[in-house]
């Protein structure tokens, strides 16, 4: 499977092309959120090729509910404005040879990576216009708000939280991703050319339970892009523009790193970069 010259390489090109680093001066929790349980979550989709969203009670700065992506965006809803609209087509990182895979099959799970935020600005366009609706990234005041209430606490770090709920990093074995068993059990074809797919970065979206709002992966196997930048996280870097994730996933590499208040930043110029997208709405 992956070889420890494999992950070198990725380690090098990740060390040059981002600016990955925990902000240890963070915005912390209010008071906690209200727990909330949906047992019976209420979905939405605003068109067919549109993502689920979930309605979400009380999530939006002035306390209305925000409709959150079911899953993080998918790479065959993301497609659909590469066709519709040209948006630039995700790519794998710069030192890999394997050309862009093209429309993904109408059964592909796998979240959209190796786009820039620039991209994602070109599909918010697209899908806000197909929609007539106002679909954006979360704050990281609502990324938090929306962890609170799917049931993430100030206690719970990657090293705590249980791999039964999460794709996270294993610190015990050579896999950036997952496990062994656990890379050894994802349909992957010979003829898959996504690079983090058949390194195991990445899991299809849903494998795992979903959360009690009915979200899937708002922890772990991608951290999620938000929509401004934490305290302390400089917004400029190498004369490049930094953006911040939130959740943890398979390539955040502390066992310390705190799930509900800790981020990891990166240039926003990479297209490479294994972060997902969770996008949502208002009313």
């Amino acid at each position: 499977m992956i070889r420890l010259s494999g992950l070198f390489l990725i380690f090098v090109s990740a060390l040059l092309m981002s600016n990955a680093c925990l902000a240890q001066d963070v915005a912390q929790s209010a008071e906690p959120a209200a727990p909330q349980t949906a047992h019976d979550p209420i979905v939405v989709r605003d068109c067919a090729e549109c993502p689920e969203l979930v309605k979400v009670n009380g999530a939006g700065s002035d306390g209305k509910p925000l409709f959150v992506g079911r899953y993080e965006l998918l790479w065959k809803e993301y497609y659909r404005s590469v066709t519709e609209a040209g948006c630039p087509a995700p790519a794998n990182p710069a030192y890999s040879y394997h050309p862009d895979p093209g429309p993904p099959s109408p059964d592909d799970r796998y979240p959209i990576i190796s786009i820039s935020p620039a991209d994602l600005e070109c599909y918010l366009s697209w899908i806000n216009k197909k929609t007539g609706k106002a679909y954006r990234l979360p704050t990281e005041r609502e990324w938090m708000t929306i962890a609170e209430l799917s049931g993430v606490t100030e206690r719970d770090t990657i090293a705590n939280y249980p791999r039964s709920k999460a794709f996270l990093r294993d610190m015990s074995n050579e896999f950036i991703g997952m496990t062994e068993a656990e890379c050894n059990s994802m349909p992957i074809t010979a003829s898959e050319k996504r690079e983090s797919v058949r390194l195991c970065e990445m899991a299809p979206a849903g494998l795992k339970p979903a959360d009690r709002l009915g979200l899937y992966d708002l922890i772990g196997n991608l951290p999620e892009l938000i929509a401004d930048l934490p305290k302390g996280v400089p917004p400029i870097a190498l004369n490049r523009r930094v953006v911040a994730t939130k959740g943890a996933g398979v390539r955040t590499p502390e066992p310390s790193f705190n799930l509900l208040r800790d981020n990891t930043s990166y240039f926003a110029q990479y297209r490479g970069q294994r972060y997902g997208f969770r996008i949502l709405r208002g009313e």
